[in-house]
C-alpha cells in the first residue's frame, strides 16, 4: 500500500525518535528513491557508497548547511578520495593530533562532511576518512566563492 501524505506531526516524532534512539529507519522510498509523503525541503538524502546505503534525514526546524569553521573548510578542500588521519594533517601541515581531532576531524564528522570508512572501528588504525555529498557539495561550494 502506497500513502500519499503522512500525518502532520508524523516526520517530527519519526525524528525525534532517530534523535534519541537512533537506528536504521526506511519511510516511503519508492523507485528512483522517491520519498512519498514528505515536502522537498524536508525529504531526506539518499546515498549509495560501495559497500552500503545511506539516509540522511534532517530535524525538523534546523538548517540544512552546517555551520563551518575555516579549519573544517581547509579540512574539505585537502580530502582526496579514503585518507587516513596522518594523511590528511601531513597536508594541512598539521603536528598537534589532539588539536586537529578536535577543531577538524570532529567537527566535520558531526557536521556530516566527512564520514569513516570503518565506523563500526572508529579507532581503527587502518581508519580513512572521506567526503560524504554534503561535504563534497560544501567544498565546491567554498571553492566557488
Amino acid at each position: 500500500m502506497i500513502v500519499n501524505s503522512l500525518q502532520k506531526n508524523f516526520y517530527e516524532n519519526l525524528c525525534n525518535f532517530l534523535s534519541r534512539d537512533g537506528g536504521p529507519f526506511i519511510l516511503g522510498v519508492i523507485d528512483k528513491w522517491v520519498v512519498i509523503g514528505l515536502q522537498p525541503v524536508t525529504a531526506p538524502l539518499f546515498e549509495e557508497l560501495s559497500d552500503r546505503f545511506s539516509a540522511t534525514i534532517p530535524l525538523p526546524g534546523k538548517g540544512t548547511a552546517p555551520e563551518v569553521t575555516p579549519e573544517v573548510i581547509s579540512l574539505l578542500q585537502v580530502l582526496n578520495g579514503e585518507m587516513s588521519r596522518r594523511e590528511i594533517m601531513s597536508k594541512l601541515g598539521l603536528a598537534d593530533e589532539k588539536h586537529f581531532r578536535k577543531h577538524y576531524q570532529q567537527r566535520a564528522v558531526k557536521a556530516g562532511l566527512i564520514e569513516l570508512t570503518i565506523p563500526e572501528k572508529p579507532t581503527s588504525r587502518l581508519q580513512k576518512y572521506r567526503l560524504t555529498r554534503l561535504g563534497r557539495a560544501v567544498a565546491e561550494k567554498d571553492r566557488k566563492s
